[in-house]
């Protein structure tokens, strides 16, 4: 059965119009620009893409789209459920489903209460796993609504049912993404890093690449620091420092910020607005740090031959 590609994984964004409405021609834009900069896959409908202010529709009509624009090299895995464990969150699942996405992500703290132990957690999966038979599965640990984190045990026994490919961790830990991929051993799962710190030492214990926000900012650096993992640890090292100390700069308004810095790029956004803040107002200090980040990653990419 196939595999997802390893390698980097961007948590897209939405794109909207001056009156909130998804704006189409620019996710496809978008989703090429990706293309063009190496990206092995995109995580759409996501928490970057503010699935949690979005009804099932727009949420239907991003990963579609995404799908529909990618090239068939890329994997695009999708997530888009909101609603607690019950019959309507499978619905939503099924309609996500229906998008051509390759993995269909579970959020797990949609999967399961707060106050709901492993077992509960692991049954509704299976029920999940029943309802929708067809497509290949993953899991997010997903900050929004609560925090749930997948233990390795529960992590493992997942990936042994052989429908789960993708796991995105946010645990921000080494330690704990070895443990996941040790637990995981022999089965189709891979588990992406969402932090960029950890990232490179991640890799070495066994993780398939990175899903986070900040390969928005510069994918094709996150690109050429995987590709160098494979035959030059050393080189791979020296970009990841790179990448780790811009990782590491204050972000501010992180939705709004990452749209000013993507037109540096230009991405054609109509408006840098989001759903969660339904305004145009920037800091201006924000400004002008997104257009630091932007010039010095091109000289980075000057100095790498990536430009």
């Amino acid at each position: 059965m196939k595999m997802l590609n390893s390698g980097i994984y961007p948590a897209m964004l939405t794109p909207y119009n001056k009156d909130g409405s998804v704006d189409v021609e620019c996710l496809r834009y978008l989703t090429k620009w990706y293309a063009e900069k190496g990206c092995h896959g995109i995580f759409a409908a996501c928490l970057s893409s503010e699935i949690f202010a979005l009804p099932i529709e727009d949420r239907v009509l991003i990963a579609k789209e995404t799908v529909k624009a990618a090239p068939d090299s890329m994997d695009i895995v999708v997530s888009g459920h909101t609603t607690g464990f019950s019959d309507q969150a499978i619905e939503e699942l099924k309609m996500m489903a229906d998008t051509g996405a390759k993995a269909l992500v579970l959020i797990a703290n949609r999967v399961a209460e707060k106050d709901e132990d492993e077992d509960a957690f692991l049954r509704n999966a299976d029920k999940i796993m029943e309802a929708i038979p067809d497509i290949d599965l993953g899991i997010y640990e997903c900050p929004s609504t609560y925090m749930r984190f997948v233990p390795p045990e529960t992590l493992g026994k997942l990936a042994k049912t052989g429908r789960f490919t993708f796991m995105k961790d946010t645990s921000c830990s080494a330690i704990k993404i070895k443990e996941k991929v040790e637990a995981t051993k022999g089965t189709r799962l891979k588990i992406f890093n969402a932090n960029t710190t950890t990232l490179l030492q991640s890799m070495k214990d066994g993780a398939a690449g990175h899903c986070g926000i900040l390969s928005n900012l510069h994918p094709d650096l996150y690109v050429k620091m995987f590709e160098l993992a494979q035959t030059d640890m050393e080189k791979a090292q020296e970009m990841m420092d790179i990448i780790g100390a811009m990782s590491n700069i204050r972000f501010g308004n992180y939705s709004t910020n990452i749209k000013i810095y993507q037109k540096h790029e230009g991405i054609p956004y109509k408006s840098v607005r989001t759903r969660v803040k339904d305004t145009e107002t920037t800091i201006e200090d924000e400004l002008y740090e997104m257009e630091q980040r932007f010039n010095f990653t091109q000289r980075v990419r000057k100095e790498w031959g990536l430009l």
